[in-house]
C-alpha cells in the first residue's frame, strides 16, 4: 500500500510540473500584446513580417483584414502592415533568407524594416531552424511566432503512431522554440483534435494532398488569433528589457550638442517642429548618420528612426545643432535584441 501511495504521489507530483511548465497561450508575446492594446506615441502602423509557406499568408490575408479580427480584443489595436513573403514548398532555410534580407535590407530587391512580429510557418532541417532564430533574436526586438505544420497526405502513416510529420519533429519544434523563447502555436495537435472530435480524415481539411482547404486555412488562422491575446500568466519576459522609451521635454540652443548613450541596435529620435526650429545633424559615435529639421508650423510629435541594423552594443547618440535657434527634443525609443549580435554579421 505504502509503494502504491508513493507511485501515485510520484504521479502527481510530475503532473503538476508538466501543467507548471506549460505556458498559457501569449506568453512570449509581451510586446506584441503591449502594442495591441496601446498602440504607439507617435501613431505609426504596427509591422507584422510572414515568411514559410503561402498559407499561412493565405489565413491572415492582409493588415486590415488582420486588425478587424483583433478589434473585439484590443479596441486601441493601430493599423497593421502584413508583409508576407511565402512559397509553398518553403522551409526554414528559406525563412532565414528572407529574414535576413527584410532585417538587414540587403536583399535585391528588399526595403530594412523593423517587424513589430514575426511569424514562420514552415518545415524542414531543425539546424536551419536553430540559426534562423538564432538571427532573428541577434538583429531584431519582435517577438516570433510559429506554428506546427498542419497534417498532411504524406503524414498519414503517422496518424495515431506519432505526431510528427515527414519533415517536422515536433519534440524538436517544442525544444527549440522554448530555448530561443519563442511562441509556438499546437497547430498540429489542434488539427488532430479536431479531426478525432468529428471522425474525420486528414483529407477532410485537404484541397489535395498538401494544402489545406478553406476549413483548414481557417483552423490554422483561428490557433494563430488564439495567441494574439493578453496571458494568463506572467509573460516570459519585461517589454522594456527590449524596447524602451525615455521620455524626454527638452529644448537645446545651437552649439549645445546632445549625447546619450545606449545599447541597442536600433534607435528613433521623438521631437516636435516649432516656427523657431533649427536643424541638426545626427551622429553615432563619430559617424554622420543624418539630420532632422525641427522648423515648422505643426507641434505634432513626430518619430525620426536615427540608427538602425547596428551592431547590437553599447553606442553614443549625438545631435548636433547646425541652424536655427531651438530644437524641441521629446523622447527617444531604444531596441536592444535579447541576443548580443555576432562580431561579422552576415
Amino acid at each position: 500500500m505504502t509503494r502504491i501511495y508513493s507511485l501515485l504521489a510520484i504521479l502527481l507530483f510530475s503532473l503538476l510540473r508538466l501543467a507548471a511548465e506549460q505556458k498559457a497561450p501569449g506568453y512570449h508575446l509581451a510586446l506584441t500584446v503591449q502594442k495591441l492594446e496601446k498602440g504607439f506615441d507617435p501613431p505609426r502602423k504596427m509591422q507584422v513580417l510572414v515568411v514559410g509557406k503561402s498559407m499561412v499568408g493565405d489565413a491572415l490575408r492582409d493588415g486590415k483584414s488582420l486588425r478587424n479580427l483583433l478589434l473585439p480584443d484590443f479596441p486601441h489595436c493601430p493599423e497593421i502592415e502584413l508583409l508576407i513573403k511565402t512559397q509553398d514548398d518553403a522551409t526554414w532555410a528559406n525563412s532565414l533568407d528572407w529574414s535576413l534580407e527584410t532585417l538587414t535590407g540587403e536583399g535585391s530587391d528588399s526595403t530594412l524594416i523593423n517587424p513589430d512580429l514575426i511569424i514562420v510557418y514552415a518545415t524542414g532541417k531543425p539546424g536551419d531552424l536553430e540559426s534562423l532564430l538564432t538571427e532573428i533574436r541577434q538583429r531584431s526586438t519582435a517577438d516570433i511566432l510559429v506554428p506546427s505544420i498542419h497534417w498532411r497526405e504524406v503524414d498519414s502513416p503517422n496518424w495515431g503512431r506519432s505526431e510528427n510529420a515527414v519533415d517536422q519533429d515536433i519534440s524538436i519544434l517544442r525544444e527549440t522554440c522554448k530555448k530561443h523563447g519563442v511562441e509556438m502555436v499546437e497547430n498540429r495537435k489542434l488539427w488532430a483534435n479536431y479531426l478525432e472530435e468529428n471522425n474525420a480524415k486528414i483529407g477532410s481539411l485537404l484541397r489535395d494532398d498538401m494544402h489545406p482547404n478553406e476549413l483548414g486555412i481557417e483552423l490554422l488562422r483561428k490557433h494563430i488569433l488564439s495567441h494574439l491575446k493578453r496571458s494568463e500568466k506572467k509573460y516570459g519576459y519585461l517589454p522594456r528589457d527590449r524596447e524602451r522609451k525615455v521620455k524626454l521635454f527638452l529644448s537645446f540652443e545651437p552649439d549645445e550638442d546632445f549625447q546619450f548613450p545606449f545599447t541597442g541596435n536600433r534607435i528613433d529620435i521623438i521631437y516636435q517642429k516649432s516656427p523657431d526650429g533649427g536643424t541638426a545633424q545626427v551622429f553615432i559615435g563619430s559617424k554622420l548618420v543624418g539630420q532632422i529639421n525641427f522648423a515648422g508650423e505643426d507641434k505634432k510629435l513626430l518619430r525620426k528612426t536615427a540608427a538602425q541594423n547596428l551592431l547590437n552594443k553599447n553606442h553614443v547618440l549625438r545631435l548636433k545643432p547646425t541652424e536655427g535657434e531651438t530644437l524641441n527634443l521629446r523622447g527617444l525609443e531604444i531596441y536592444e535584441p535579447p541576443l548580443k549580435s555576432n562580431p561579422s554579421p552576415k
